[in-house]
Protein backbone atom coordinates (compact mmCIF):
# COMPACT_ATOMS: atom_id res chain seq x y z
CA UNK A 1 0.00 0.00 0.00
CA UNK A 2 1.16 3.51 -0.83
CA UNK A 3 0.78 4.69 2.79
CA UNK A 4 2.99 1.96 4.29
CA UNK A 5 6.31 3.50 3.28
CA UNK A 6 5.69 6.71 5.23
CA UNK A 7 6.77 7.48 8.78
CA UNK A 8 4.40 9.07 11.30
CA UNK A 9 5.66 12.62 10.65
CA UNK A 10 5.30 12.11 6.90
CA UNK A 11 1.73 10.85 7.34
CA UNK A 12 0.98 13.86 9.51
CA UNK A 13 2.44 16.12 6.81
CA UNK A 14 0.23 14.57 4.11
CA UNK A 15 -2.87 15.04 6.28
CA UNK A 16 -1.95 18.64 7.07
CA UNK A 17 -1.37 19.34 3.37
CA UNK A 18 -5.05 18.54 2.92
CA UNK A 19 -5.96 21.60 4.98
CA UNK A 20 -5.70 25.29 4.18
CA UNK A 21 -2.63 25.75 6.40
CA UNK A 22 0.43 27.37 4.87
CA UNK A 23 3.66 25.39 4.90
CA UNK A 24 5.14 27.51 7.70
CA UNK A 25 1.98 26.88 9.76
CA UNK A 26 2.28 23.16 9.10
CA UNK A 27 5.92 23.29 10.25
CA UNK A 28 4.90 25.07 13.45
CA UNK A 29 2.10 22.59 14.16
CA UNK A 30 4.45 19.67 13.55
CA UNK A 31 7.14 21.34 15.66
CA UNK A 32 9.80 21.11 12.94
CA UNK A 33 11.96 23.74 11.27
CA UNK A 34 10.78 25.22 7.98
CA UNK A 35 13.81 23.71 6.21
CA UNK A 36 13.04 20.27 7.66
CA UNK A 37 9.51 20.55 6.30
CA UNK A 38 10.84 21.62 2.88
CA UNK A 39 13.07 18.54 2.73
CA UNK A 40 10.20 16.30 3.84
CA UNK A 41 7.94 17.87 1.21
CA UNK A 42 10.50 17.31 -1.56
CA UNK A 43 11.00 13.69 -0.49
CA UNK A 44 7.26 12.94 -0.37
CA UNK A 45 6.54 14.68 -3.69
CA UNK A 46 9.32 12.64 -5.32
CA UNK A 47 8.18 9.40 -3.70
CA UNK A 48 4.62 9.83 -4.97
CA UNK A 49 5.62 11.35 -8.29
CA UNK A 50 3.63 14.55 -7.78
CA UNK A 51 4.71 18.06 -8.70
CA UNK A 52 2.95 19.98 -5.96
CA UNK A 53 0.55 20.10 -3.06
CA UNK A 54 -2.59 19.75 -5.18
CA UNK A 55 -1.23 16.56 -6.74
CA UNK A 56 -0.46 15.22 -3.27
CA UNK A 57 -3.96 16.04 -2.01
CA UNK A 58 -5.57 14.38 -5.05
CA UNK A 59 -3.43 11.27 -4.50
CA UNK A 60 -4.28 11.21 -0.78
CA UNK A 61 -8.01 11.45 -1.47
CA UNK A 62 -7.86 8.91 -4.30
CA UNK A 63 -6.12 6.34 -2.09
CA UNK A 64 -8.07 7.14 1.10
CA UNK A 65 -4.89 8.19 2.89
CA UNK A 66 -6.62 10.80 4.96
CA UNK A 67 -9.46 10.67 7.43
CA UNK A 68 -12.33 13.14 7.59
CA UNK A 69 -10.86 14.56 10.79
CA UNK A 70 -7.92 15.82 8.75
CA UNK A 71 -10.10 18.56 7.34
CA UNK A 72 -10.97 20.10 10.71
Amino acid sequence: EIWDGLGEKEKEFVCLCCTDLKYREIAAQMKVANRTLELMREKIFAKFGVKGRIGLVILAVKHNLIAEKSFY
